[in-house]
């Protein structure tokens, strides 16, 4: 009878240990020791890049976690967007500030336009933006911008206003740390400025458009008389492979739509319309291809402005 009893209790202990819910990033983390995936000398980088606490008025709770393959411990499958744009490492940490309770989240992304590219995905037209880093928008709960090889996430639980200010007060504190990487990315002011919706640009670093050969590759959108089009710039390494993107184009839509040479813009475009991507103008110039889907009408004009405006 002993026996069955604790066969019976062990068994039930068992089953509760199964059932408990796993706290996100579980693991070394939790217990403040350190990351068994996340390099030393990253961990001490993004280590300082924390906000400075006394001039904030603000105490940390619990201890620093670091993530890195296991990113997905803490965001569960958002994880993959961020992967895809090669995460390095992320920094969490709390903190109380006033009557506030902060969360501060630094995303290492190895370089600027993976930091852009990320920042952007999570990022609207609609947004509420703010002059933090290279752009930051504030929303009812956090604050997001991106600097550098860095994207950071705060959010917080408080009283309204007042956590507006003490989230862009944490933010200004990390920028400070960062120092310098307020610049746009450079191919940016490739994209012409008229009808260019404000902050819709994007940076596409796997499979623009649903073609591995376009990547990597920035995205705008424009705005003709309340109609939207998309224009795509793909970089190639060189003006080689950038004329092997166009001809890859032209094959797709000659496999699954019609393609046609483009006269009257005084230089070599074509013209593709499909099922799946509607009408098509795309070209070569220099290093990059350029893809202007649901094109407006009467559009040769911007087009050799955004084809003068490309490196040879």
């Amino acid at each position: 009878m002993k026996t069955l009893l604790s066969l019976f209790l062990v068994s039930l202990a068992l089953a509760a240990s199964l059932s408990a819910p796993r706290r996100c990033g579980a693991g070394l983390q939790e217990t403040g020791g350190p990351s068994d995936t996340v390099p030393p000398a990253i961990q001490e980088q993004l280590l300082k890049l924390l906000p400075d606490s006394a001039k904030l008025a603000a105490t940390t709770a619990g201890v620093p976690r670091f993530y890195a393959a296991d990113l997905y411990e803490y965001i569960d499958g958002e994880a993959v967007g961020y992967h895809a744009y090669d995460f390095v490492a992320l920094l969490n940490q709390a903190y109380k500030a006033m009557d506030a309770d902060v969360t501060v989240d630094i995303y290492d992304m190895g370089e600027p336009d993976n930091a852009f590219g990320v920042y952007a995905s999570e990022c609207s037209p609609a947004n509420h933006f703010v002059q933090i880093g290279a752009e930051a928008y504030l929303g009812d709960t956090g604050l997001n911008f991106w600097q550098g090889r860095y994207y950071i996430k705060l959010s917080g639980l408080g009283q309204k206003g007042k956590l507006d200010s003490v989230l862009e007060s944490f933010a200004q504190s990390i920028s400070e740390r960062i120092q310098g990487g307020k610049s746009l990315p450079p191919a940016l002011a490739l994209f012409p400025a008229e009808h260019l919706v404000a902050h819709s640009q994007k940076f596409l670093k796997k499979a623009p458009l649903g073609h591995d050969f376009l990547a990597p590759a920035f995205k705008a959108t424009y705005a003709w008389d309340g109609k939207a089009s998309t224009l795509v710039i793909s970089r190639a390494k060189d003006v080689k492979e950038a004329l092997a993107r166009v001809e890859q184009l032209r094959s797709h839509f000659g496999k699954f739509g019609k393609v046609e040479l483009l006269n009257g813009l005084g230089f070599d475009a074509w013209q593709g319309t499909s099922p799946y991507e509607g009408s098509t103008i795309f070209f070569a110039r220099g290093q990059h291809a350029v893809i202007f889907m649901q094109p407006p009408v009467n559009s040769e004009g911007f087009l050799k402005k955004l084809h003068t405006g490309l490196p040879e």
